[in-house]
């Protein structure tokens, strides 16, 4: 019986949680009754079964919401859109399962701050997620380590007409020198601008990158000018990838084009952990719809223990004034 009672106490939690995330969805969107059902809806649908392309999401229902809710905060534009609200976050659900040692949260500030600083919509993140997802694999930057890099040096690479898949070429080539996160996008913030402000035939704005770095190249430039050109702080960076421009392009080469989110979200979700996960999620949705059917007769007893409760004071009061009298 205390197993049965602490089991449903548990169900009532999850339900409590599922409808915690509903509503603070609707505040933050400000979207109606029906699209919070159909959220709701795609939430327990993803976290119950294989997407077409293989992916099995972990996540339960009530955290994928709050997932909506992540990618919500950090591209408005999307509140307004259901489908598409759902659609980029499930694509940094499978950005995180494709690298397995980031968190929900950092796919989906990856993701979005990508996207931001680039200025593109919500049509792109396929192409994102699996550009971040092919770095990751091919170099020694993580998405988390992409990201950080990107947040400082992405509006300065989208203003060179530097693409997505050729700042990862470069991110993942300063990597693998050593130079990684705030410092790497630092450098090249510095080196974007450095170039754009420059001469025409070494802006990537005008000429494109690649040409703009073999132009760079043919300059056959000391350490005296480099440090003069970039500066100190951007020295190291300039330096770097002035020494490496193949290897830049063999990044760019790596990341371009793929579904390597897409495949490695599917080996990485085809475990007997990420079936059980769904298998939790499943138990958790039928004792939730058993606990909603469940819910007015719990409220009633509820009301009626109350009501025990507030008259029980008062006839201890009574039975402690009157009792003797009425045993005689």
């Amino acid at each position: 019986l205390t197993g049965f009672i602490l089991g449903m106490r548990a169900l009532r939690d999850e339900q409590n949680k599922l409808e915690d995330s509903q509503k603070g969805l609707q505040a933050l969107t400000g979207l109606d009754e029906g699209a919070i059902t159909w959220l709701t809806s795609r939430a327990k649908e993803l976290s119950t079964t294989m997407t077409k392309e293989g992916l099995r999401v972990r996540q339960s229902a009530n955290e994928i919401l709050d997932a909506f809710m992540l990618v919500g905060s950090a591209k408005p534009e999307l509140l307004g859109d259901k489908e598409a609200l759902a659609a980029v976050t499930e694509e940094a659900m499978r950005l995180q399962a494709a690298a397995e040692d980031i968190s929900l949260n950092q796919a989906v500030d990856a993701l979005t701050l990508s996207l931001n600083q680039y200025g593109d919509a919500s049509d792109q993140v396929a192409r994102y997620a699996n550009v971040l997802a092919a770095g990751s694999k091919a170099g020694a930057a993580n998405i988390a380590s992409q990201a950080k890099a990107i947040k400082t040096a992405g509006t300065a690479a989208s203003s060179a007409n530097v693409p997505i898949e050729q700042t990862v070429g470069l991110i993942e080539t300063l990597a693998y020198k050593g130079i990684k996160d705030e410092v790497a996008g630092t450098g090249l913030k510095k080196f974007f601008l450095v170039l754009q402000t420059g001469a025409k035939d070494t802006n990537p704005a005008i000429v494109g990158l690649d040409k703009a770095l073999e132009n760079l190249k043919n300059k056959n430039m000391d350490a005296g000018a480099i440090k003069k050109m970039f500066g100190e702080e951007g020295y190291n960076t300039a330096s770097v990838i002035l020494q490496n421009t193949e290897m830049v392009k063999q990044f760019t080469e790596a990341v371009t084009g793929t579904n390597i989110a897409y495949e490695q979200s599917a080996i990485n979700s085809d475990t007997m952990s990420a079936k059980l996960a769904q298998a939790r999620n499943q138990m958790k949705l039928a004792g939730i719809e058993l606990m909603e059917k469940l819910t007015p007769a719990i409220t009633l007893s509820t009301n009626a223990m109350t009501y025990v409760i507030k008259i029980l004071p008062a006839l201890i009061d009574w039975f402690k004034e009157w009792g003797s009298t009425v045993l005689w």
